[in-house]
């Protein structure tokens, strides 16, 4: 597999994929000097994206293996809250559409407090 391959694969990894490694991952920390460590999960491309994702990890009963869950913005701005109990990050943003600001509170869509409160 190339390394352009590999790098795809990690943000468009299946929530059964997920599963299945977060199923090997959580044990192996907690029987390890890494008990303890908070997993967080998976980083999906777009919100939308990792919502289906939290689904197929859930249908196989492995959210136990999380900690957090969290997502990217590329391919869908953060909406709908995600049905869990856990904690919900956003992990990365690009605001693609605009142009570059380092406004943190200038209510222009790279604002990061209105980021914040989307999600």
């Amino acid at each position: 597999m190339s390394a352009s391959t590999r790098k795809k694969l990690g943000m468009l990894t299946n929530g059964i994929q997920a599963a299945d490694f977060l199923e090997v991952l959580r044990p192996t920390l907690d029987s390890s000097e890494f008990a303890g460590v908070k997993v967080t999960c998976c980083d999906g491309i777009g919100w939308d994206s990792q919502q289906q994702m939290l689904k197929d990890i859930q249908s196989v009963n492995a959210e136990k293996f999380m900690d957090v869950v969290s997502s990217h913005g590329y391919s869908a701005a953060p909406g709908d809250p995600f049905n869990t109990t856990l904690s919900v990050l956003q992990t990365e943003w690009a605001n693609i559409f605009s142009p570059w600001s380092t406004g943190w509170d200038t209510g222009a869509d790279g604002d990061g407090l209105l980021w914040a409160s989307r999600i």
